[in-house]
């Protein structure tokens, strides 16, 4: 499994807003991260680690 440097504030974010999901695929290039649920949303974060918006 990779490692993430923000991934506990992506399960924290998951686990605060989607308690029913959970996270299948971390993305990352180089100006944000696409955290993938199972419910099918990306959630957008920015390089910092910083919660950005939902995409559907």
């Amino acid at each position: 499994m990779l490692y993430f440097p923000f991934s506990s504030q992506f399960n924290s974010n998951v686990a605060k807003n989607f308690p029913t999901h959970k996270i299948s695929r971390i993305e990352k290039d180089n100006s944000k991260f696409e955290v993938k649920l199972s419910n099918d949303l990306d959630l957008i974060f920015d390089s910092n680690g910083d919660f950005v918006r939902v995409d559907n």
